[in-house]
């Protein structure tokens, strides 16, 4: 859990109000401008650290993301075999009339309609 305190000092790195709340709230438990100037120096590191941690944790996740969605892209993960580009020789046939290469499973030519299966 964190503290009130804590919260504040977190916030202050976030908003110049809080952070003058923070200034009257030293003032009020008597601390010296000096030892006050040390808490808000304090405060202001920790919340840079915090920052930096957050955004460290932020960029993993989006490399992590990255990384699937590249692996994806090139074909990690995906179903095996023939993605639609170029027919393999053993899975065409020639058309005897004009030629034209065609699926083995092809029932009439596309070119010139010959019947291809009997």
């Amino acid at each position: 859990k964190m503290t009130p305190e804590q919260i504040l000092a977190i916030n202050a790195g976030l908003s110049a109000d809080v952070a003058e709340v923070l200034k009257e709230q030293a003032r009020a438990q008597g601390l010296s401008g000096e030892r006050a100037m040390e808490a808000m120096r304090e405060m202001a590191a920790d919340m840079a650290n915090e920052r930096e941690s957050s955004r460290r944790h932020e960029l993993d996740i989006l490399k992590a993301g990255m990384a699937g969605a590249s692996g994806v892209a090139h074909g990690a993960g995906g179903k095996s075999g023939d993605a639609g580009g170029e027919i393999s020789s053993s899975a065409t046939v020639e058309c005897p009339e004009c030629g034209r290469t065609l699926k083995a499973k092809a029932n009439f030519c596309n070119g010139c309609g010959h019947k291809m299966r009997t």
